[in-house]
């Protein structure tokens, strides 16, 4: 049996669609990522609700694999992720031809239903469960969940409705995972939650592990092959001064941040129910850059929330000019359902009004990023080789261990996975040109 894999959405959804992958393996069905892949016995589709767009990809994925269905009644059409949560039984009635519809809480059940064909069977686990490993072999950039679901409830968002409250994993297996990872030989780890830092994790004897205190354990652990470990995403208003001073004094832990702030105006982000002000979060980027220096940045901007002034969203410009990010994931606000925010009805701003303003952040953005890129030229930094250049065979890829920033360099036939000591050179694009300096 072979059984397509087809995953959309967060790196949650990477890390758990490869804990599912390796379940299914475990039982003998082979799994392919090759959608092109005509030996197929069905698909399981690993899906995102954050943004109506992630939905309306996702709609006609399932819309092909439901003509598939009727051409071969015994083709596997499975859904699952958070519109699978969010749409429920919706999703069947829609699509005839759809097997499964599995909630987020109930995912790694799947392969027990396939070996079982128990399709018909109701399931409803109350809470999350984590896999033993979300490892994929061979993985330089390994994801490491700690934490599920949020309980914010910022007015746009649909996750805690989707993923459900807060969830942490125990530490002791968080730990595991690490060195499992490790052993594995990736050189850079992510630690995931919709809300890492409010991981609060207490065990079988009422002994409580906060975010800091994990930190401090995975830190301590003797490494070999994990040069650099990231987490996302920190809430800004859990993000605190002991947690500023464990990273600085870390072995291991990257000093580059990313932080979701979304707005530059205080009162927006009080519309959003964010539960910080415009000088908070500024404040926080000030306490870490003076803790570390060489920190570095990089955030979640978004533009058009209903009622947002010209000046509000200037204020949002202003916090990058102040900030400096290297990057930003931005976008505009659209209308989830089921969300705070899709009930105002009054200062809905127009779609075109919100793309303009977006276009207007995003160029922004970069030109400001591209004179603090310019600025790092001349520095030595540690750069994972990821692929041979398209464009020129004398040359390669990589990626800075830390920042994730794209890094090509003259060089043939490097081993993917290498770890160099380069300098940075000069800047085309957003891609730096280095030279190599070491290989480590």
């Amino acid at each position: 049996m072979k059984i397509l894999i087809e995953n959309y959405g967060c790196e949650l959804n990477k890390a758990e669609m490869n804990a599912l992958t390796a379940a299914l393996n475990g039982i003998d069905i082979e799994t392919t990522r090759d959608t092109k892949d005509k030996d197929l016995d069905g698909v399981i589709i690993n899906t995102c609700s954050v943004r109506g767009s992630a939905e309306e990809r996702v709609y006609g994925r399932i819309g092909y694999w439901n003509g598939i269905k009727k051409k071969n009644k015994k083709f596997m059409l499975i859904i699952t992720g958070c519109m699978a949560d969010r749409l429920g039984d919706d999703l069947k009635q829609k699509y005839k031809g759809i097997t499964a519809v599995v909630k987020n809480n109930d995912k790694l059940s799947i392969p027990l239903l396939i070996k079982e064909n128990s399709f018909d069977s109701e399931m409803s686990h109350e809470t999350y469960t984590f896999a033993k490993y979300y490892a994929a072999k061979g993985d330089l950039n390994a994801y490491i969940p700690i934490m599920n679901g949020c309980n914010n409830f910022c007015s746009y968002c649909i996750v805690p409705y989707v993923r459900g409250r807060e969830v942490s994993r125990s530490k002791d297996d968080i730990i595991n995972e690490v060195m499992h990872q490790d052993k594995l030989g990736a050189h850079l780890i992510t630690l995931l939650g919709q809300n890492v830092n409010s991981y609060a994790y207490k065990d079988e004897n009422g002994v409580k592990t906060d975010f800091n205190t994990l930190v401090k354990l995975i830190d301590a652990l003797p490494l070999k092959n994990i040069k650099s470990i990231r987490f996302e995403s920190p809430h800004p208003k859990d993000f605190s001064n002991e947690l500023i001073t464990t990273i600085k004094n870390s072995k291991h832990f990257s000093h580059h941040f990313h932080i979701p702030v979304q707005s530059g105006s205080t009162r927006i982000l009080e519309l959003m129910n964010r539960r910080y002000t415009r000088e908070e979060v500024i404040g926080l980027f000030k306490r870490i850059k003076e803790a570390i220096p060489d920190a570095t940045f990089s955030m979640d901007l978004m533009v058009g929330f209903p009622t947002e002034t010209k000046q509000e969203f200037n204020e949002t410009l202003i916090l990058v000019k102040e900030v400096n990010p290297l990057d930003a994931f931005m976008y505009y606000w659209n209308k989830r359902e089921g969300t705070k925010a899709a009930e105002m009805t009054v200062g809905v701003i127009a779609e075109s009004q919100r793309i303009e303003r977006l276009e207007t952040l995003i160029a922004f953005q970069r030109a400001n990023a591209l004179h603090i890129k310019r600025d790092r030229i001349g520095m030595e930094r540690l750069v994972i080789v990821q692929k041979a250049s398209r464009d020129n065979p004398n040359e390669m890829l990589g990626f800075d261990i830390n920042t994730l920033e794209g890094v090509v360099f003259e060089a043939k036939n490097l081993k993917v996975g290498t770890l160099l000591k380069v300098r940075l050179e000069s800047i085309v694009g957003s891609t730096y040109k280095a030279t190599i300096l070491e290989e480590l």
